[in-house]
């Protein structure tokens, strides 16, 4: 059997959709891989059925239902939640693991590989899926796992239905919708002893050596430790521009040099996909030797980036996004606020954008004031009638009197008449 056809679980453990179970064609999963000279090609070994000779790098004994691995070199491991065990024998690499739940190693080999991490796959910005009806996934007519929109599943819905057992009409609402991964593009993530000791259970001796886990059985002879040479009071470099300051957890050259490159003309794009609040700042970060970008490997950097303006009125809280070469938002990271600065730390440099979100504005504010108007206009016209009436009851009162003043002096004139 070729060595090439191994076998672990669909790379979708760690995913916000999961199955009980995961059954494709008659093969009740038990893990699925892919290889480091084959990443296109993804492998399942099934329950209950051995794969492979003890010859193999791979081999599956159905009988005591361990998996044993000599000389091996894996790309991508997944257990998909099932109790496994992995023996192992000679040097034995895995890139990338994705867990959902503990396994156990054991032999008298080496082992070493990093923690699970990977980019979900988009088409024209659409999400696409694996598809799980009555846990079972959904395979095309090459009998191969179906990856596509929801636009293109519910398109070759009636083709699916002849190599499927799925109801007649479409709804969405009767499939798990599980995001495809990129194998491609996954993004290393730094292993830690922690992670080592949640999901691997072994009498293996584990350490953590450039970015790696390591499993080694504990009475291999360690070499004779070498004098500690002391080292420098700081050993990390800080690289400046006007905005962004980057500090390196490893001494860097001096011809390397920070470039910041503005992607302001970019915020309108990015901000359609940001869930909530405004990008401020967009920027590209790298480093640079002459024209030539440098990519360090198991680096630390702490990024500082200069906020334009810190308006406390409009903003509630800050936060980070990371934004792929291929221009998705994938992960949001917290910063802290140092002055002027937002501050994050991260393992690698690529675009990364300054999200402030805003804080509410309560009704009951805008209220307030407009009944304070609205009473003081009352008492305003109360005022202008009383004195109008006032005025004119004064106005009326003369009138009278002076009527009243000339009709006297008019039988007054009569009478000295009549006495003449």
């Amino acid at each position: 059997m070729n060595r090439k056809r191994i076998a672990f679980l669909l790379a979708i453990s760690l995913l916000v959709f999961k199955v009980n179970a995961l059954t494709i064609n008659d093969c009740d999963v038990l893990a699925s891989l892919k290889l480091q000279s084959s990443l296109d090609e993804e492998t399942y070994i099934c329950k209950n059925s051995s794969y492979g000779t003890i010859e193999d790098n791979i081999y599956y004994n159905a009988e005591d239902n361990i998996i044993h691995l000599h000389n091996a070199n894996i790309y991508y491991v997944s257990n998909y939640g099932n109790s496994l065990t992995i023996d192992i024998t000679g040097d034995n690499t895995i890139n990338l693991l994705s867990l959902d739940s503990n396994i156990t190693i054991t032999g008298d080999g080496n082992i070493k590989f990093r923690e699970d991490s990977y980019v979900k796959k988009t088409e024209n910005g659409e999400k696409v899926y694996r598809y799980v009806y009555d846990s079972k996934i959904i395979v095309n007519q090459d009998k191969k796992v179906y990856e596509g929109t929801l636009t293109s599943f519910a398109n070759n819905y009636s083709v699916l239905k002849t190599v499927n057992t799925i109801p007649e009409e479409f709804n969405e609402e009767d499939y798990t919708l599980v995001p495809a991964p990129d194998f491609v593009n996954m993004l290393p993530i730094s292993i830690t002893p922690s992670w080592i000791g949640t999901y691997i259970t072994t009498e293996l001796n584990a350490t953590v050596e450039d970015g790696y886990g390591v499993l080694r059985p504990k009475e291999v002879p360690k070499e004779e430790p070498k004098p500690e040479v002391p080292k420098a009071e700081n050993n990390s470099t800080t690289l400046e521009t006007e905005k962004v300051t980057l500090i390196s957890s490893k001494k860097l050259e001096k011809k390397y040099k920070l470039k910041v490159s503005d992607l302001s003309s970019k915020k309108e794009k990015y901000n359609e996909q940001i869930k909530e609040g405004d990008i401020l700042n967009l920027y590209d970060i790298t480093i640079k030797k002459g024209k030539k970008t440098v990519k360090l490997k198991n680096n630390d950097y702490t990024i500082k980036i200069k906020l334009d303006s810190i308006n406390t009125d409009e903003y509630e809280s800050y936060q980070i996004v990371y934004i792929t070469d291929n221009g998705e938002v994938s992960e949001y990271i917290n910063g802290v606020i140092e002055g002027e600065y937002i501050v994050f730390k991260t393992p690698h440099l690529s675009q990364y954008g300054v999200v402030g979100k805003k804080k509410e504005v309560k009704e009951v504010v805008k209220e307030i004031p407009k009944k304070e108007i609205i009473i003081k206009k009352k008492d305003y016209k109360a005022t202008i009638l009383k004195v109008s009436l006032l005025v004119m009851i004064t106005i009326v009162s003369l009138i009278s009197m002076l009527v009243l003043y000339f009709k006297t002096q008019k039988r007054s004139a009569k009478r000295r008449t009549i006495k003449k």
